[in-house]
Formats: structure tokens, C-alpha cells, sequence
């Protein structure tokens, strides 16, 4: 027997919640979902000294965030029919965004470390040259090994000899 539901109700769901389109939300936790892989990716290669590997996920990663900002302002546009979607994918969301944005912040922190030891290579060559070129290049900026996300010290970065040549 074949029951057709009281109006406003499709199988026991009120039919206003069942309208909402929630492709944006998919595809905003997909877009999330891409991009945590990505930063995870970045973070494990910047912790291990290789920033040249991360040039080949810039693309990908370009791309993501571009199409990620398309679909928070979608969302945003709509604000009544977000505020009525379904829990469980707001939920999941809410848990891919904390996560997204840690290793965000991680990667803020490898970084700003990358970028206070170049500083201190950059000083240190910088005094090797004005000297008499057989003194050490030591810097106290110039820390021996590559930070972490936590601002610590990992293993000792992959660089080769450094050397300064000085015409006259």
C-alpha cells in the first residue's frame, strides 16, 4: 500500500528543512577537507627542511582557496538557509575548520622560524664578508636546525656549504 504523507512532510521530514540545498556545504567541507590535506603535506616538508617540495602543491592549493572563498561568501549570502542545515554537517565542518585552521596556524609558525634563520644566515654571511673572510659565520639569529609548529627545533635542515666570494 502506497501512503502518501500529510502535506509538509516527505517520509517523516518536515519538507522546508529537506529544501535547503546543501551542495555549498558539501562542497565547502570537501574544499576543507582538500586543503587541511595540503597544509598537513606543507608542515610535515617545511618541519623536514624541504620548502623546494612545496612549490609543487601551490597550484592545487591556489586553486582550493580560491574556490574556498567562493563558497564562504555563497554561504554567507544565505545566512537564514545556513542557519537551518543539518547539524551533523555543520558539526562536521565546525571540526574540519578547528583543524584547518591549527595547522594554518602551525604553518605561520614554521615559517616565521624559516624566516628569523634566513634572517640569521643572511647577518651572518653578511659579517663573514665584511671581515676578513676566515673568521666562522656565526649569528645568534641563525639557529642550527628548522623549526617546528610549535616554534621548537627539529632535525638539522638539508644545507649544503655556504661560501662568500669577495672581488676586488
Amino acid at each position: 500500500m502506497n501512503r502518501t504523507p500529510p502535506s509538509g512532510e516527505t517520509n517523516g521530514h518536515n519538507i522546508a528543512q529537506t529544501d535547503i540545498d546543501t551542495a555549498p556545504i558539501k562542497e565547502l567541507i570537501a574544499m576543507t577537507r582538500a586543503l587541511t590535506v595540503i597544509f598537513e603535506e606543507e608542515n610535515q616538508l617545511l618541519s623536514a627542511g624541504d620548502a623546494g617540495a612545496i612549490a609543487n602543491l601551490q597550484a592545487e592549493k591556489n586553486r582550493l582557496a580560491i574556490a574556498y572563498a567562493t563558497a564562504i561568501r555563497t554561504l554567507a549570502s544565505n545566512r537564514a538557509g545556513a542557519n537551518r542545515l543539518d547539524a551533523a554537517l555543520m558539526e562536521t565542518l565546525r571540526g574540519l575548520t578547528g583543524r584547518f585552521t591549527a595547522l594554518a596556524n602551525d604553518q605561520r609558525n614554521i615559517l616565521q622560524g624559516a624566516q628569523l634563520a634566513h634572517k640569521g644566515l643572511v647577518d651572518a654571511v653578511v659579517s663573514a664578508a665584511a671581515g676578513d673572510g676566515r673568521q666562522e659565520a656565526q649569528a645568534p639569529n641563525c639557529p642550527s636546525k628548522p623549526y617546528d609548529a610549535a616554534g621548537g627545533r627539529t632535525a638539522s635542515p638539508k644545507i649544503g656549504p655556504v661560501s662568500v666570494h669577495q672581488q676586488a
